[in-house]
């Protein structure tokens, strides 16, 4: 598999990276509150009430009605907003610092798992050989055991390094399977796989 892609994959899906970057997102919205304190606060207002004592009716000329806008700002709070801002700035470089740590950790897992892959595809690709090797000499053995020029020791030691080199080939290619997995694992697709997503 192409690196760059298994990468793309991994920064796609891998929950721990969205997690990161949603963390990044909440820490700069956080950041722009703190500068909207330094603003004014306006705020517009209507209200409207009636006086009725003794009567029963509703007269247009007892409707009060109300309306305006009130404006505030905090000119000094002893520094208290200042230090609200920083500590939001701060936050957010320390969330950009995890999902920076978080992004290198994943592509370290990938890469991982891409070697172990490769490594496994050339075992898979050298036990095969081997295989067929060791099974080509058990099948001259066996042919000179028939034509009588070959002892049953032989033919049984021939016998013995097929059945091993068979077994090393399926080891193989479980290992195969695993090295898939991993990389499966550490690009996250699995996840997204049971999930249902594409």
């Amino acid at each position: 598999p192409d690196t760059e892609a298994m990468m793309a994959l991994a920064y796609a899906y891998r929950p721990d990276v969205e997690q990161r970057e949603l963390g990044v997102k909440r820490a700069r919205a956080a950041v722009r509150r703190e500068y909207a304190r330094f603003a004014p606060q306006i705020a517009a207002f209507a209200s409207s009430s009636t006086l009725n004592i003794g009567e029963t009716g509703i007269n247009a000329d007892r409707i009060t009605t109300t309306v305006g806008i009130n404006a505030s700002m905090t000119l000094f709070s002893g520094g208290r907003r200042r230090a609200e801002l920083m500590e939001a700035k701060h936050a957010k470089r320390e969330s950009e610092l995890h999902l920076t740590e978080t992004e290198q950790r994943v592509a370290g897992e990938v890469n991982k798992a891409l070697l172990d892959l490769r490594s496994a595809q050339e075992a898979l690709v050298l036990n095969r050989g081997a295989a067929e090797c060791v099974q080509k000499n058990r099948d001259l053995v066996d042919q000179e055991y028939k034509a009588g020029k070959a002892m049953l020791v032989q033919l049984h030691q021939a016998q013995n390094d097929y059945m091993q080199a068979m077994g090393m080939l399926a080891q193989a290619r479980v290992g195969l399977q695993r090295g898939w997995q991993a990389l499966h694992h550490a690009t996250g697709v699995s996840l997204s796989l049971l999930n249902g997503e594409e």
